[in-house]
């Protein structure tokens, strides 16, 4: 292995000069940060071909690769000598050794444990990027390039993981020139696994046998951890994605580490770390797990088992001895740590596959039932879906599809192996269903394999959809969350809508006639002999003659039976929405409605066959059949814009608000002159005090919920968000319905506008609430010729409501001291960062039209201007009273400038502070 440490060095004569000494050119290396950075800007344009100065460093720095944080040497006398001269060699960079700095570079080499040239070479780049602000011998100065060091650490390992996902998202037909891949696959053919495996054992044993608790140690430790999580990334990559094979041994190392961080050989508790480093420990775990579960290659083996394919004739990257070696290890995990279960289970099923096979595995004498007990003793599904719910994943950068990926093959070879049961009594299923729903949630890749036929790997998990199915439409709770976590995607969902319309079932209560119920059992077959209504379905009827099997039975003669019963399940789950909304059952509306807005959002086209679900061949089939009557209609958007002024009695009501308002904004999107004439029917838009909707806006029905959602919930993101959404569409697709959307679209931008700071947010929320609210004013900018009083209003709000200035101007002036010191919800981290560069750009496209279109000062726009007022009844906080401007003899401008002198602070008459600003908006749009 390369290394920087144990260097001999020379004094050269010649053009070297005197008093040069020459170390290893190894210990150089070009900053990390700089080629991170570069890697991932080709990372965003993959078809876009690498240039040649990113590929020749890339070969430079291959040893580099390579190594990896192990190139960073130990300290040694040779290198520590070498800065006795004047000047050091490295390679054909030559380094002036300086006093001051040398002093500081010896007493960094120190406190890292770092090679004395190298640590030279860090104090050198920071005086040279900060050379005024830090004295080389402070401590503070000190820190900061202790910092820089962890930095160039953790920007070597991104580089390598960058290099591994561009190769795992390379198709196979690219160039195969492609340097990155090219690098990726020389990296593979030198063992680089083996070499990080080291890295990683090398560093929890250093970083746990130290007993002190220091700053710089506990500083360490937390940096260590964060390294040791990059590294099993780049193995993950490099062993899960077919770049290499794992075999035996190197599975019982992996196996043998993950051992050690259960025993308590690693124990982070001992150390007053953070509680992002005690993360960054327990992410680690979860990722060596998943490791090992992927390398038990369980999608191999269910080909094996779907092609009929024996253990010696399959290809297996382990053999009979490999395996019992491996078993050995696995039996040494403590059976109190809870990160044991997932993996005692994966062995069990591991063993259980590798038996099912046909031929003679008789050497394998192995109790596998017992692991499985053993591993059900520590409830391993709740540990992987806590996993999967934890921040730690979800905000991860890491792959995190790829552990998707393992979760849902592990999933579906543990249904392949052991029957799961139906019975509400066993949580298994339960379980089992959070985790796939967690798994294809958001994944369209996954989803789409979910409903290939030919997929042998998703083929026990569809064995899980036609369990739940047995309790529709009796109980669709668990059907409903399956649907909409596998209808990602253009395909998917179309797959769903056609899955809801075959439907070939519904499960019912059913007394059975007095003289039957000593002599039925579960499983048995029944048929009725005179028409039945579905409870709960007025209008639909089962026909005489239907067939159904007993379910369960009661005690008084009652049984729960599914019956067959082809039928349209779009139009029976319509048939329940309506019912729900009309009952207030809302948190199963909330579900169905969730399933919808997936729908349509992922396939625009399935909108218009939603909204006329009553007319599609199926429900036509059933009311020819006298299944279904024939008056019943189902108008689902008069049902959602009807219930929206049922919600806004009560402000409790904001989750099933926002979902409402969603799915009529994707059906706003596809369908807009239909959705929009129900709408106004319905009064949506009215702002008469006698009108429909006078109870949700001009009485402040929908403030109210708002600021309830708010402090009752600790979140009013999502209603928020909903409602916007609602009203760009609205605006957008309305645009002959000038004077009947104005009031709505007024309350959407001033309301939300001059509010939303001071409400509660979920995390990383608050920044896209700003952003919409931007949105819709840019959009009734666009849209002002078309719109004109609604443009005119809008226009002299942006002009002389101080609130809305107030809100404007503070913030496109944000600045990072401003957001380190409002803290709170407004802002939450680097996840903000991207939201608030958006926000900030469309804010400052705001002012620059507002600045670009002064009226003359002699014009008086704001004369005939009419706010809506919003009051609410009991006076509560969120009360915000619209004024009109006063007419004066001030030029719009001279308003805007008064406007920041009183929100900025900003001294009357400083002219320079305010050009400033203008000038900065204008270079920024």
């Amino acid at each position: 292995m390369a290394s920087g440490g144990g260097a001999t060095a020379s004094t050269s004569g010649g053009s070297g000069g005197a008093g040069t000494k020459t170390v290893p050119a190894a210990l150089w290396w070009d900053p990390f940060v700089a080629l991170s950075d570069d890697l991932d800007r080709a990372a965003a344009s993959p078809s876009a071909a690498i240039s040649d100065a990113l590929a020749e460093r890339i070969k430079r720095h291959h040893a580099w690769l390579r190594g990896s944080v192990s190139m960073f040497g130990k300290p040694n006398d040779a290198s520590r000598t070498a800065l006795d001269a004047t000047q050091v060699a490295v390679g054909e960079h030559r380094l002036a050794v300086k006093p001051d700095l040398k002093e500081a570079a010896l007493r960094l080499s120190k406190s890292l444990n770092l090679d004395e040239v190298q640590s030279y070479i860090l104090v050198k780049r920071s005086s040279e990027s900060t050379p005024n602000t830090h004295e080389p011998d402070a401590e503070e100065f000190l820190r900061l390039v202790s910092l820089q060091y962890y930095l160039e650490r953790q920007c070597l390992l991104k580089c390598i993981r960058r290099i591994f996902v561009h190769t795992t998202c390379t198709d196979d037909d690219s160039d195969s020139t492609d340097a990155i891949k090219e690098e990726a696959l020389l990296l593979l053919n030198e063992e680089m696994e083996q070499i990080l495996l080291s890295i990683v054992e090398d560093s929890l044993a250093a970083a746990f046998s130290v007993k002190s608790a220091s700053d710089l140690t506990v500083s360490w430790l937390e940096e260590s951890l964060i390294e040791i999580s990059l590294i099993l990334e780049v193995l993950f990559l490099a062993i899960c994605d077919n770049l290499s094979r794992c075999n035996g041994r190197l599975w019982i190392t992996l196996c043998s580490i993950f051992k050690d961080m259960l025993s308590g050989s690693y124990d982070v508790g001992k150390f007053g770390v953070s509680v992002e480093a005690k993360k960054s420990f327990h992410y680690a775990k979860a990722q060596l797990l998943l490791i090992l579960v992927e390398t038990l290659d369980f999608e191999n083996l269910l080909r094996m088992i779907h092609d009929e394919v024996s253990f010696s004739g399959g290809y297996s990257p382990y053999s009979v001895a490999d395996i019992l070696e491996m078993d050995v290890e696995v039996s040494k995990l403590p059976e109190c740590a809870v990160e044991s279960g997932p993996l005692f289970l994966a062995w069990a099923v591991f063993l259980c596959l590798v038996l099912s096979l046909p031929g003679d595995n008789a050497n394998l004498e192995i109790d596998h039932a017992s692991y499985a007990q053993r591993a059900f003793g520590l409830a391993p599904f709740n540990y992987l879906h806590g996993f999967l719910c934890s921040s730690i994943f979800r905000e991860s950068d890491g792959p995190v599809s790829g552990f998707r990926g393992v979760l849902r093959t592990f999933i579906s070879a543990f249904i392949a192996s052991y029957e799961i049961s139906f019975q509400t009594e066993d949580c298994s299923l339960g379980m089992i269903l959070n985790i796939i729903c967690e798994v294809y949630g958001g994944e369209e890749a996954l989803c789409m394999q979910f409903w290939d036929k030919d997929s042998y790997v998703d083929g026990p998990i569809r064995s899980v959809l036609h369990i739940v199915e047995k309790d529709y439409p009796f109980h669709i709770k668990d059907l409903l969350r399956f649907l909409s976590a596998v209808s990602y995607g253009t395909w998917p969902a179309q797959c769903v809508y056609n899955y809801l319309e075959r439907m070939n079932g519904v499960t019912t209560w059913y007394t059975i006639p007095g003289n039957l119920p000593d002599s039925v059992n579960y499983c048995d077959q029944i048929e009725i002999h005179h028409p039945i209504s579905i409870p709960g379905m007025e209008g639909i009827t089962l026909p005489h003659g239907t067939h159904g099997y007993i379910l369960k039975i009661q005690e008084d003669g009652v049984a729960l039976v599914r019956w067959e019963f082809p039928h349209s399940g779009v139009f029976i789950l319509l048939v329940t929405l309506s019912q729900d909304l009309y009952s207030c059952n809302y948190v199963e509306a909330c579900d169905i409605l969730d399933l919808l807005y997936q729908m349509v959002s992922s396939n625009k086209n399935l909108c218009p066959a939603l909204l006329d679900a009553d007319k599609s061949l199926a429900v036509q089939k059933s009311k020819s059949l006298g299944q279904i009557e024939e008056h019943i209609r189902i108008d689902v958007v008069k049902i959602l814009c009807s219930s929206i002024f049922k919600y806004a009695q009560d402000g409790n009501n904001a989750n099933i608000m926002s979902k409402t308002l969603r799915v009529l904004a994707e059906a706003l999107k596809c369908v807009p002159y239909r959705v929009f004439d129900v709408a106004i029917e319905c009064g949506i838009f009215s702002s008469q005090p006698n009108g429909p909707s006078s109870d949700w806006l001009l009485s402040g029905a929908l403030a109210r919920m708002l600021f309830a959602a708010s402090e009752e919930n600790g979140d009013c993101s999502s209603l928020a968000s909903s409602l916007l959404d609602f009203a760009i569409q609205v605006l957008r697709k309305g645009a002959a319905a000038d004077d009947t959307i104005s009031s709505f679209i007024v309350f959407s931008i001033q309301y939300i506008m001059v509010n939303h700071m001071n409400w509660k947010h979920k995390k990383y929320s608050c920044w896209k609430t700003t952003l919409k609210v931007f949105e819709l004013v840019k959009s009734c900018i666009q849209v002002k010729p078309i719109l004109s009083k609604l443009g005119g209003m809008i226009w002299q709000i942006l002009l002389y409501d101080s609130s809305v200035h107030s809100v404007l101007w503070h913030i496109v002036c944000t600045s990072t001291q401003l957001l380190e010191l409002s803290g709170g919800s407004f802002c939450n981290g680097v996840e903000d960062i991207e939201d608030i560069q958006l926000a900030l750009s469309c804010g400052l496209d705001i002012i620059f039209f507002m600045l670009s279109n002064l009226p003359e000062p002699e014009q008086n726009p704001i004369e005939d201007l009419k706010m809506i007022k919003v009051k609410n009844e009991d006076e509560s906080p969120e009360e915000l009273d619209y004024i009109n401007a006063p007419t004066s003899e001030y030029s719009v401008e001279d308003l805007i400038k008064m406007n920041m002198v009183q929100n900025l602070g900003i001294k009357e008459g400083n002219e320079t502070i305010y050009q400033q600003f203008i000038n900065e908006a204008v270079k920024k749009v």
